[in-house]
C-alpha cells in the first residue's frame, strides 16, 4: 500500500506546510461549521495561537490517507468540484 500511496498524485503539493482553517475546508471540500467541527473534535490535529488555528499538511495528508483507495487518489478542487489523480474513470 505504501507504494501506491508513493505513486499517486498529490493532491496537496501547493499548500504551504501551515494551513488555515480556510485552507482545510478548500483542500477537502468542506464547509466552515464542518471544519471546525473537525478541528474540535480532534479528527485532525491543530495548533491554536492565540486566536488563529492553524494545521500541519501532515495532518491533513495523514487524515486522506487513511481514507484512500489502494488503487485511485481523488481531490476536491476549491469549486467542490471531483477531480480524479490516478486511476478509474470517475461515473
Amino acid at each position: 500500500m505504501k507504494n501506491a500511496l508513493m505513486n499517486c498524485y498529490n493532491p496537496f503539493a501547493t499548500y504551504p506546510d501551515v494551513l488555515s482553517v480556510e485552507q482545510l475546508q478548500c483542500a477537502l471540500g468542506i464547509g466552515r461549521s464542518t471544519a471546525y467541527k473537525m478541528i474540535r473534535n480532534k479528527d485532525i490535529p491543530s495548533i491554536r495561537i492565540g486566536n488563529i488555528i492553524k494545521i500541519p499538511k501532515q495532518a491533513l495528508i495523514n487524515y486522506v490517507s487513511a481514507f484512500e483507495n489502494e488503487n485511485l487518489c481523488y481531490n476536491h478542487d476549491c469549486n467542490g468540484q471531483l477531480n480524479q489523480a490516478v486511476g478509474k474513470e470517475i461515473s
